[in-house]
C-alpha cells in the first residue's frame, strides 16, 4: 500500500516537473525580467520595450493571448505560432 502511494506520488511529481520544463522561460504574473535582455516588465506587456523581444502574441486557433514561449495554446491546446 505505501509502495503504490510512493509510487503514485512520484508519477504527480514528475508530471509537474515535465510541464514547468515545457513552458520554458516566462515572465511570472507580477511582470518579472525579458528573458533576453533581463530588463523589468509589467504582466500585460507584449513585447519588451528594451529590446523589443515579443512576449506574447495571439493563437491561430482561438485568438486569445498566449505566451510565445509556450509550445501550445493554454486556452485552446493548438501547436504552433500566430500567423
Amino acid at each position: 500500500m505505501l509502495l503504490t502511494f510512493l509510487v503514485l506520488l512520484a508519477f504527480v511529481l514528475f508530471a509537474v516537473l515535465r510541464e514547468l520544463e515545457l513552458r520554458g522561460v516566462e515572465p511570472d504574473a507580477s511582470g518579472g525580467n525579458c528573458p533576453q535582455c533581463g530588463a523589468t516588465l509589467e504582466a500585460d506587456w507584449i513585447a519588451c520595450p528594451a529590446c523589443r523581444k515579443l512576449l506574447k502574441d495571439d493563437c491561430v486557433g482561438c485568438g486569445a493571448l498566449r505566451p510565445v514561449c509556450f509550445p501550445y495554446c493554454p486556452h485552446c491546446g493548438r501547436k504552433g505560432a500566430a500567423s
